[in-house]
C-alpha cells in the first residue's frame, strides 16, 4: 500500500488541471503523466511545476 502512495498524490494534485480546460493545462498534464511513467515522484513534480508555468506564459488561455 505504500508503495501507492506517491502515485495517489500525484493524481491527487494532477486532477484539478484535467478539468480547467485550458489548453495550456491539458498539454501540461499529457507530459507530467508520460513523465510520471518514466521516473520517480520528485522529478515529476519539478517537471509538472516547470512545464506547467512555461505552457502558460507561452500558450493564450
Amino acid at each position: 500500500m505504500i508503495g501507492a502512495a506517491p502515485g495517489c498524490l500525484l493524481v491527487a494534485l494532477l486532477a484539478p488541471w484535467l478539468v480547467s480546460g485550458s489548453p495550456a493545462d491539458l498539454v501540461a498534464l499529457a507530459l507530467t503523466a508520460y513523465a510520471a511513467s518514466r521516473y520517480c515522484l520528485l522529478p515529476v513534480v519539478l517537471f509538472a511545476i516547470i512545464v506547467t508555468a512555461a505552457l502558460r506564459a507561452l500558450l493564450p488561455a
